[in-house]
């Protein structure tokens, strides 16, 4: 219950468990799969993760990261992370994907990746 993901990353997760031998039709699939997302999706009070968050620093990218990362996580999972621009990146990618509905265009993810890389890189 601590994860914010959209339908796309809920119902990975869900096939996931399927795989290891959760008893779900394809139906109650899809439905519990619904139900997670709707109740512990992006913007259903974010996943606190404890660390420090310090402000974010100024630049191009700041309020993006602000709206879409803190939907689904508070910005210590951010802030306290350190990954190349290629790493952040495939992150953001991969949680804009999981979200599931378009979130960010890829010029935004790019700007993010770019933002991030810069204030929190390698």
């Amino acid at each position: 219950m601590s994860l914010r993901d959209g339908p796309v990353g809920w119902r990975r997760f869900v096939d996931d468990m399927i795989l290891r031998g959760a008893q779900l039709n394809p139906q109650e699939a899809d439905t519990v799969a619904q139900y997670l997302a709707k109740s512990f999706g992006p913007g259903t009070s974010p996943m606190q993760s404890g660390l420090k968050t310090d402000p974010l620093p100024p630049g191009d990218g700041e309020k993006l990261v602000e709206s879409h990362c803190a939907l689904c996580h508070d910005l210590g999972r951010v802030t306290t992370i350190t990954r190349s621009k290629d790493e952040w990146n495939a992150t953001v990618s991969n949680m804009m994907a999981r979200a599931g509905t378009n979130v960010a265009s890829q010029d935004e993810i790019m700007t993010m990746a770019s933002y991030l890389a810069s204030h929190f890189g390698k």
